[in-house]
């Protein structure tokens, strides 16, 4: 006995016609319509992730379509626009929501609300339908990310980068592997993670080079950046999205996120990272599954261009107390025998400043001198601001460094 073929999950809609069939006269649905433009096609990485709400969220009357704006009048308002997906919102052929952007726990809790309210209104309960706010913008105004103030808002954000912020690391689950990005972000929280923000998104070649200047610099960059921005794929133009992530530590200040992270992304190669980072996400799923940036510059930079809404998280009041009380007490450390720019971005990462990095000998004072042991005079130091104490400083300097080290209150 043949099994019964499977309905399609996405109703596919060519024309006007098509519109007023499965959209404008579907009375008694409500019907999520990805629109996309004809040189992206539809978001092909979210059907999963739609297979998985229709199967959790259980109600008869939810529908999926696809539509390409450039054949359906009633779309006229989302052609040109970026190349993001975006989800409208039907019920009974009225507008009710939009969803810019792959926000999955978003899109879940939209979906959820206006199942529930249709439902409601099928039953016979006094509940408004509401027709959707602007109608002709392709952008939604409900955003994980559309925090926007200045200085310290009561909701506990700040500005990205600012002294009072938690420390914040940008990553992105690589085209290829968009499909595991759910499940990746599951392992990232059993890991002390917090992920803030997160969308798909197709980077663009010179988003890429704003975020990290010297890619094309490294070996194989070109390559990457082709693959990333999905300039690799001809066949596929528009649809290779990367998944992107803000990401902090669930801790007062969020500080050693990156360096948490590159230990759990690992080396890019996966055989490599299968010998030196056996755990870590490369090495699990294949070649550059996942990118996370180097320090808080690059981390900046992404989160300015592609979050441009965003806020980060505020430190909390105690440890915020305790960078002021750092700050104002000028608590500076030597350290000799390491200076290396990977031992610096770490030193960076863990929380402190880097005052000076390459400051001579003979640059100190005289009572600075007498303490650094023989073997080290003449050597460069680097002079460092941290709110750590020396032992705690010592065993973390100790423990990303194979080199021999000298550290000694300034």
């Amino acid at each position: 006995m043949s099994r019964k073929k499977e309905a399609a999950l996405q109703d596919v809609i060519t024309n006007d016609q098509g519109w007023e069939t499965h959209v404008a006269s579907a009375t008694g649905l409500l019907t999520i319509v990805d629109v996309y433009q004809s040189w992206t096609g539809p978001c092909k990485s979210i059907c999963t992730t739609l297979k998985r709400i229709k199967l959790e969220n259980g109600s008869t009357i939810l529908k999926f379509a696809t539509a390409c704006a450039d054949d359906i009048q009633a779309l006229e308002a989302y052609k040109n626009q970026p190349p993001e997906p975006t989800f409208l919102f039907y019920a009974s052929g009225i507008l009710v929501d939009i969803c810019h952007g792959c926000d999955v726990p978003l899109l879940v809790k939209k979906i959820n609300t206006q199942t529930t309210n249709e439902e409601q209104i099928a039953a016979g309960m006094a509940i408004e339908r509401k027709p959707y706010a602007r109608p002709v913008s392709a952008k939604s105004s409900d955003s994980r990310v559309s925090l926007k103030s200045s200085g310290i808002s009561d909701n506990g954000t700040t500005e990205v980068g600012s002294d009072s912020a938690k420390q914040l690391c940008f990553v992105f689950v690589t085209p290829s592997y968009i499909e595991f990005a759910e499940e990746i972000k599951q392992f990232l929280t059993t890991q002390g993670i917090e992920i803030l923000s997160d969308r798909q998104h197709l980077i663009t070649k010179d988003e890429f080079i704003t975020i990290y200047p010297d890619v094309m610099n490294q070996d194989s960059g070109e390559d990457f950046v082709n693959y990333v921005t999905g300039e690799f794929d001809t066949e596929n133009p528009g649809q290779n999205h990367c998944h992107l992530m803000i990401l902090t530590r669930n801790s007062d200040t969020g500080i050693g996120i990156i360096d948490q992270m590159t230990k759990l992304v690992g080396p890019g190669d996966q055989e490599t990272a299968q010998i030196e980072a056996p755990d870590s996400i490369n090495a699990k799923y294949g070649n550059m599954t996942m990118f996370a940036s180097a320090d808080s510059e690059m981390t900046n930079r992404a989160v300015g261009l592609l979050f441009e809404d965003f806020e980060a998280p505020s430190m909390s009041r105690r440890a915020s107390m305790v960078q002021e009380q750092s700050n104002s007490m000028g608590m500076k450390y030597m350290i000799f025998g390491e200076n290396s720019e990977d031992f610096q971005t770490q030193i960076q990462n863990y929380g402190c400043k880097i005052v000076d990095n390459a400051m001579s000998f003979e640059s100190l004072e005289d009572g600075q001198k007498e303490i650094v042991g023989e073997d080290w005079k003449g050597n460069d130091c680097m002079i460092i601001d941290c709110a750590r104490s020396f032992t705690t400083l010592q065993n973390f300097c100790e423990g990303v460094t194979d080199q021999n080290l000298f550290i000694a209150k300034f």
